[in-house]
């Protein structure tokens, strides 16, 4: 089983340059849903969501809270070099796949921050839930409740984020958020679904040459290079609670 890495939640300390206020105020004035679908995604009118796994698969809901810092920013998701979604502010997507080991990825077009890598540990016929944060203000590792008000503004909304933003300076973050069992606002999670709006892959979307060395070096960085202290974990036993 793989042991899930906790890191210390760490504020940022350098200044804010008026420029990067300006914009800050400037989105938050602009905040609103995305009206448009990422790219090679398409929003569900009539897909039943799925409450569980076809049998002897697993299934993962990859979530996108309400943020003045993600907008129209589009974020593609990867399990390992395959495409499997893409989101943007106050949207959400399913995964159904095999059960295992599987290396999740974002590929940070959007954002001046990192990417980000997460392996999951996924069991026989059970749910998981990844929720993927944008942000500023802190780099967002461990600390659930103070990244969750802090950084996508699902708790303290876009005037929290600016506040983080003005006590520790700009940065631009976007980064899974495992929803461990131990994760004290999986409530909140929950609520996305409702709030949210459901996408599903449009068509087929195969990697270009390019974009596959983009995501191999991304893996290669984090599993095994100079990143790999920033990788996230999902345990088999972090699924939803069966009935």
């Amino acid at each position: 089983m793989i042991v899930t890495h906790r890191n210390a939640l760490k504020p940022l300390h350098f200044s804010v340059p008026i420029f990067s206020l300006c914009f800050s105020v400037a989105l938050l004035v602009t905040f609103t849903a995305c009206a448009s679908a990422p790219k090679h995604m398409e929003f569900c009118r009539t897909q039943k969501v799925l409450r569980e796994p076809p049998k002897g698969m697993a299934l993962v809901n990859f979530h996108e809270p309400p943020s003045f810092m993600s907008g129209e920013i589009e974020f593609p998701i990867f399990d390992r070099e395959e495409f499997i979604g893409a989101l943007k502010g106050n949207t959400w997507f399913q995964y159904t796949c095999e059960p295992g080991e599987h290396v999740f990825v974002i590929n940070n077009k959007g954002f001046r921050g990192e990417d980000s890598v997460l392996v999951g540990n996924l069991g026989v016929d059970r749910v998981y839930d990844i929720v993927v944060a944008a942000g500023i203000g802190y780099e967002m590792e461990g600390k659930n409740s103070a990244v969750w008000a802090a950084t996508t503004g699902a708790v303290a909304g876009p005037l929290g984020a600016v506040a983080g933003a003005l006590a520790f300076g700009m940065k631009d973050e976007v980064h899974f958020i495992p929803i461990t069992k131990d994760y004290d606002k999986r409530e909140q999670v929950m609520e996305l679904k409702s709030k949210g709006r459901l996408l599903a892959i449009n068509g087929e979307h195969n990697l270009t040459e390019k974009e596959m060395k983009r995501i191999g070096k991304i893996m290669d960085d984090f599993l095994e290079g100079p990143k790999k202290p920033l990788l996230r974990y999902l345990n088999e036993d972090d699924c939803q609670q069966q009935n």
